[in-house]
């Protein structure tokens, strides 16, 4: 499986440029911005029925990106706010 670039666009949304000139700034942008995006996949897996629950088991162990699995969560968020 490939490697992750944690630097790609979540959504549109990409964690901070990694150039920046306080590290430690730089962690605790990225450990916000990772924290959101394990909530929000929490919150669908919470709320959703099984079968939306093992198509994002599915499409996780499928390798897909970063990007991928949160385009998904996003996705699936807004429909069960829809609703």
């Amino acid at each position: 499986m490939a490697s992750q670039n944690p630097a790609q666009g979540f959504g549109g949304k990409a964690p901070p440029s990694s150039s920046s000139s306080n590290p430690a700034s730089q962690a605790t942008r990225d450990k916000e911005f990772y924290s959101s995006f394990l909530q929000k996949l929490l919150d669908v897996i919470g709320q959703a029925d099984d079968a939306t629950v093992n198509h994002v088991v599915t499409t996780v162990r499928s390798g897909a990106s970063h990007d991928q699995i949160l385009a998904l969560v996003n996705d699936l968020s807004k429909r069960g706010k829809g609703t």
